[in-house]
């Protein structure tokens, strides 16, 4: 072996330890600090997102330890390098020497590990673009039935929805084609409709935390009623919201997740709108999507039986305005220098007394501050920050 074969080799494993790296984060995409996960690869498989979820892992942590992990990893290279430079000259010094025993052996077997390193890592990304490509045509297979199927027959004014509760339902951001993130489930939706006036109750049957298994009861949701809802001894919903997953069959070994969100009338037990989509996690696709930017079970359900917003009950008691409320969230126009409420919580007694109750969103109208106000001060500090 000549050195100039040697200093190849070396240049190639440098290469490899100190770019490698750089190309694997690069491969993948959306790194949560929470699961210290990434969300999506280009190449996927499991070693390259383990490799990709280490890598972020290792940067994140050096933005606490001012680099100190990265720069140890450099110098870990730069003696793996070193030893790797006086192994290919002990062995070549040795192949110059035929008499000594071993030296082909020696030779050998120090290019043996990256000859295999390499080849099961080009064979695993052989593997994983196959599976991938069957994936993505099962994927597409099952997104011809995909979409909103909305009533024919005409829907009376609803006051009332039951609705089965899930831990699986997810919606995402969805941009050509492609999700982001995680969103909410079925049952956060349902309670928000309350707020915002679409339905005035939302019923379920009560479930078992430790065992997810029914209790018996009858839970009602509606305004200024604590955010658990209270005990009923009937339902009065004539429609109700339910779940199926569809990610059975090879879509369990594709890793395709599909769902169902299906309206029936509970007396007659009909099927009057579903709305379908799926998702390939390792590809970050969906289809379905009935909103843009999201799956909008409430801009579904809302089109599906022709609800209409009701103006807000009265508080209990007949008052108008509750003792407390501090808003949930506030969304701010940096150009105008405006801001506006979205949701609000309230406490009916003087210093957060008694139960918090939920209140209807607020109308919603842009506000220019005052100066010197907090409101000022808010929209200065988000604008500015």
């Amino acid at each position: 072996m000549t050195n100039r074969q040697r200093q190849l080799i070396v240049l190639s494993a440098a290469i490899v330890l100190l770019l490698g790296p750089i190309v694997i984060m690069g491969n993948c995409s959306g790194f949560n600090e929470g699961s210290m996960k990434v969300a999506a690869c280009t190449v996927d498989f499991p070693l390259a997102r383990a490799l990709a979820d280490l890598l972020w892992g290792i940067v994140l942590l050096s933005a606490f330890l001012i680099g100190l992990p990265i720069l140890a990893y450099v110098a870990a290279c730069l003696v793996l390098l070193k030893l790797l430079a006086s192994g290919l000259r002990k062995a070549s010094e040795a192949a110059a020497h035929p008499s000594k025993p071993g030296s082909q052996m020696l030779t050998l077997a120090a290019a043996a590990p990256m000859v295999v390193v390499v080849a099961a890592f080009l064979l695993q990304i052989g593997a994983e673009l196959t599976g991938s490509s069957a994936a993505s045509s099962a994927f597409d297979e099952r997104c011809k039935t995909a979409g909103e199927q909305l009533p024919v027959i005409p829907v009376g004014p609803v006051q009332s929805l039951y609705y089965e509760q899930n831990a699986g339902l997810v919606t995402y951001d969805v941009k050509d084609g492609e999700f982001g993130s995680v969103s909410e489930n079925l049952e956060s939706e349902i309670k928000r409709m309350i707020g915002r006036g679409w339905i005035r109750t939302a019923e379920t049957s009560e479930l078992d935390p430790r065992t997810n298994a029914p209790t018996g009861k009858k839970i009602r949701h509606e305004l200024y009623v604590p955010y658990a809802g209270r005990v009923v001894d009937q339902f009065t919903s004539q429609y109700g919201v339910f779940t199926k997953d569809l990610a059975g069959g090879t879509g369990d070994k594709s890793g395709i997740k599909g769902t169902e969100i299906a309206v029936k009338d509970l007396k007659s037990g009909a099927e009057i709108a579903t709305l379908r989509y799926f998702a390939l996690p390792a590809r970050s696709r969906i289809c379905g999507a009935n909103v843009e930017g999201r799956t909008d079970v409430e801009a579904f359900l809302v089109k599906a039986l022709k609800l209409t917003r009701q103006p807000p009950q009265a508080l209990p008691g007949g008052a108008n305005t509750p003792v407390l409320a501090i808003p949930a969230g506030q969304a701010y126009d940096c150009q105008l220098r405006k801001y506006r409420a979205l949701s609000s919580w309230a406490w009916p007694q003087p210093f957060f007394g008694g139960e918090n109750l939920r209140l209807p969103d607020p109308a919603r109208e842009w506000t220019a501050p005052a100066p010197g106000t907090v409101g000022d001060l808010l929209v200065n500090t988000v604008c500015n920050a």
